[in-house]
């Protein structure tokens, strides 16, 4: 029989307890990171008073990468910005005011700034990039640029055959120096197609260099696979309708069975007996005769 003493069990009690934080403390020492708070701050944007809201739209630049160019990133569309950098987030500065504090940012952070898309001003805020420091009191003045210009250019279907085509489908594609890239639109890959009069326009692009895919022909037409390219300019709006045209399918051949052989022997065969024939009656004469 064991017998256990009151004062023996605060002991046990007491050495358990001792263990237990002693487990802990090595827990706290080995494993800093887990509990370490990450740095962050703060960045002030000073922008001109507007009698309108200002949009901006922040994208996360990866800080393992040199930073991309300015002008790079200025001739993608918004959907394309967040195609190459996804972590994206909007702030507002209310009209009146001058100064937007983004708080809690992480410290050494980059973010590609600029408004969005969809904000159509005679003067919009220049793009940046801007990296966060620590402090708190990093002020960004920001300047106002004239939009990019944007425009359109009108197109029209017709058949090799004549007359115009409905249903012609094609994907938007932007030429850069060295590579294309297809347009996007609320993140889709931009289409037009044709009307009933073979008419259509490609809309509000920056203007530069473009060409047409096409990827849907029109009923009983051949898919082109010339790629149209085109000029996104000031007067390109006005300009005349390009034209695009498409060759229509040939017509399966009908195969006729060859009869030659057959209707041959039927004629050599009737001729054989008219001769028979002839040859008959002619004999059947001479008999009479002499």
């Amino acid at each position: 029989m064991t017998i256990t003493t009151k004062g023996g069990r605060q002991l046990e009690k007491s050495r358990w307890l001792q263990f237990i934080l002693s487990v802990c403390t090595c827990l706290c020492f080995l494993t800093p990171p887990v509990f370490a708070v990450t740095k962050t701050s703060s960045i002030t944007i000073r922008l001109e008073k507007s009698s309108e809201d200002t949009h901006l739209s922040l994208w996360s630049l990866p800080k393992d990468k040199a930073l991309p160019e300015l002008a790079t990133l200025f001739s993608l569309t918004d959907a394309d910005v967040t195609k190459q950098y996804p972590k994206v987030f909007t702030a507002v500065l209310p009209k009146g005011e001058t100064d937007l504090v983004l708080a809690d940012l992480p410290v050494g952070a980059s973010y590609y700034v600029r408004e969005t898309e969809s904000e159509h001003k005679e003067r919009v805020l220049a793009p940046f990039i801007v990296t966060v420091k620590a402090g708190g009191n990093q002020v960004i003045y920001a300047k106002n640029s004239t939009p990019q210009k944007r425009g359109s250019y009108p197109f029209v279907k017709v058949s090799s055959q004549g007359g115009t085509l409905e249903g012609a489908t094609f994907e938007v594609w932007r030429q850069s120096k060295d590579k294309a890239s297809p347009v996007l639109k609320k993140g889709k890959t931009y289409l037009v197609a044709s009307n009933s009069k073979g008419f259509f326009e490609v809309q509000d692009l920056p203007f530069g260099s473009y060409y047409l895919k096409e990827v849907k022909a029109p009923k009983g037409y051949l898919l082109s696979q010339k790629k149209i390219f085109f000029e996104v300019t000031n007067y390109s709006a006005k300009a005349a309708p390009t034209k695009i045209i498409n060759a229509a399918k040939t017509p399966p051949r009908i195969e006729v069975p060859y009869t030659g052989n057959a209707v041959m022997i039927i004629v050599v065969l009737i001729g054989f007996v008219m001769f028979i024939l002839g040859f008959y009656f002619v004999h059947q004469d001479s008999k009479k005769d002499s």
